[in-house]
């Protein structure tokens, strides 16, 4: 049984963000494709995932971003599987033909308990599950603040699963951010105006229950650290006020917009987030 599959498609306008790039829960949709693809094409489509109640709710995810991409782009989602120990782990790049480019890469873990998906091969190559072999994000040291974000889950959230997907939580992560950056009074336009971006180039995903309609969840944003041009953004999903959902560590690159380089973080930035710092410099 083949434990690989590559997937074409093409970008859409209404896959980018506000600065004209596919975004990256956008890029968290066509992995998923991706993976329901390798499914179906190793002997597990939709029906047979609805009728066993298997839903793929990742423990683990690893996400590196390479380059970025735009509207009306044909892109191949490469995927790879293998199971073992009933977790099923996912090596998966998405790939620009035309300019010959890896765009992101993402590595995933899953605990298949059920362990009916049989079929799928069992690899040698142990390289994606060295990459998810980390500790668990540390708590929250209580040692700064925390921006906090508030949303009651709707119906438009569940996806064909009937579930409140990943690209969900994303989607409430990156909104988390941006209310983090309004908090300090350094919105989008205001950041563009001083020349400087955040661009996400990697990030560790660590989930715990799952969220259901209705339910109150509210997203903690905080500085975990910072580095030269680099800020890394925890942040935390909780749910019903004390259930943890999400942890993140994200690894963002200051960038001046002019000159399209990373740049050591300016004074202005550095002292507007200092208070939500965990590590001061």
């Amino acid at each position: 049984m083949t434990n690989s599959h590559i997937l074409k498609i093409s970008t859409r306008f209404f896959d980018l963000d506000s600065q004209r790039h596919v975004n990256n829960a956008s890029f968290l949709s066509l992995f998923r494709e991706g993976q329901i693809a390798c499914l179906a094409n190793a002997g597990y489509d939709l029906n047979f995932l609805n009728k066993h109640d298997i839903y793929l709710k990742p423990d683990i995810i690893h996400i590196i971003f390479l380059r970025q991409q735009l509207s009306q782009t044909g892109l191949e989602v490469h995927t790879n599987v293998h199971s073992r120990n009933k977790k099923i782990y996912w090596n998966q790049e998405i790939y620009n033909p035309d300019a010959k480019e890896i765009a992101v890469k993402l590595y995933t873990v899953f605990n298949e308990k059920k362990n009916v998906l049989d079929k799928l091969p069992e690899a040698e190559n142990r390289q994606s599950e060295s990459l998810l072999d980390w500790d668990i994000l540390n708590d929250f040291s209580g040692s700064c603040q925390q921006s906090v974000m508030n949303y009651s889950i709707r119906h438009i959230d569940l996806d064909g699963f009937n579930q409140c997907s990943d690209l969900v939580l994303w989607r409430l992560n990156e909104e988390a951010r941006w209310n983090f950056l309004k908090e300090i009074n350094l919105p989008l336009l205001k950041l563009i105006d001083q020349d400087i971006s955040l661009f996400w180039i990697s990030g560790v995903c660590h989930y715990f229950s799952d969220i259901q309609l209705y339910d109150q969840v509210q997203v903690f944003t905080w500085i975990s650290n910072v580095s030269g041009a680099r800020i890394y953004i925890r942040q935390e999903i909780i749910k019903n006020k004390s259930e943890r959902v999400l942890r993140v560590e994200g690894e963002f690159l200051t960038v001046s917009l002019s000159r399209t380089k990373p740049t050591r973080i300016p004074g202005f930035l550095y002292n507007a987030m200092k208070p939500y710092m965990e590590k001061l410099q």
